[in-house]
């Protein structure tokens, strides 16, 4: 349940509430559910833009800007209304957020609505992308001006707890077994740095 917690920054009762097939196929997906043989993590040179790119330029047909508004499974594939009238397709895809893939999908099921419903609420990292997408400046400012006048921990005990953070000394073992391993490889899973960022921010005091 922490690591659910951390990961999504969910609370404990929102953590309990999601559906166990799923978590154990995102951890098992990223290499998460295993000591060693984690996958290395990279980003792509240009952003993500730059495989939308390369994708949609092997696509003989490539629309923008045209305004779904329903999809709907049939016996013989999918129903698409798009543009005020209403298209065919063997299949669909839908990239979107949870919110948005919920309400565009005319015939989910309970289960879909459920599992739908409770991804938005934990989508925070698609929230933040969103965020960083509109407001760039939020990286390294507040958006809440007031937030900038927090207080801070100061002195020689802030100084001490953040050296035990360094070297994998604060008591937590996993938290301490990431900045060790970071300390030792250079290298942290994705999902750890979340886990000791926070805690760094959040709980060391």
């Amino acid at each position: 349940m922490p690591l659910v917690s951390c990961v999504w920054s969910a609370d404990e009762h929102a953590a309990l509430e999601y559906p166990a097939r799923h978590l154990f196929r995102f951890l098992d997906h990223h290499g998460m559910l295993s000591v060693k043989g984690s996958p290395t993590w990279r980003t792509v040179v240009g952003g993500s833009r730059a495989y939308v790119d390369l994708v949609t330029a092997r696509l003989d047909d490539v629309r923008t800007g045209a305004a779904v508004t329903a999809v709907r499974r049939v016996a013989d594939g999918v129903e698409v209304a798009v543009d005020g009238r209403t298209e065919h397709f063997d299949r669909v895809v839908l990239a979107t957020h949870a919110d948005q893939a919920l309400e565009i999908l005319a015939d989910a099921t309970p289960e879909e609505k459920q599992n739908l419903a409770f991804v938005t609420e934990l989508a925070w990292r698609e929230f933040h992308g969103d965020v960083l997408w509109h407001r760039p400046d939020s990286a390294w400012t507040d958006l809440t001006p007031a937030l900038s006048a927090m207080p801070f921990d100061r002195g020689g005990a802030t100084d001490e707890l953040v050296e035990a953070w360094r070297e994998g000394r604060t008591g937590f073992p996993f938290v301490d077994a990431g900045m060790r391993q970071l300390r030792e490889t250079g290298w942290m899973n994705n999902r750890l740095r979340t886990v000791t960022a926070s805690f760094l921010v959040k709980d060391l005091h």
